[in-house]
């Protein structure tokens, strides 16, 4: 009788770990494809970095975007006639 309640536990036990490890095996994917697609994403911004730093267009580019400005000739985006 003892050792059927030891098999039991025994058993018990196992198919618990198999379970766990099944679960962690999963969590594991899943935060790889995530850590990936973040390094997907660093790369982008490093390169995009490098280019707002080094690329007179990128650079002429964020500038007219972050302050508004336009070249001779151009109208601005909003054209819009205010009372």
């Amino acid at each position: 009788m003892i050792l059927i309640a030891a098999s039991a536990i025994g058993i018990t036990v196992v198919v618990s770990g198999h379970e766990r490890l099944k679960d962690a095996r999963a969590h594991n994917v899943k935060v790889k494809q995530e850590v990936d697609d973040l390094n997907d994403e660093l790369h982008r911004l490093s390169d995009e970095n490098a280019a707002m730093v080094s690329d007179p267009k990128v650079i002429e580019h964020f500038i007219r975007e972050e302050y508004g400005w336009i070249k001779r000739g151009e109208l601005p985006a909003d054209t819009t006639v205010k009372p």
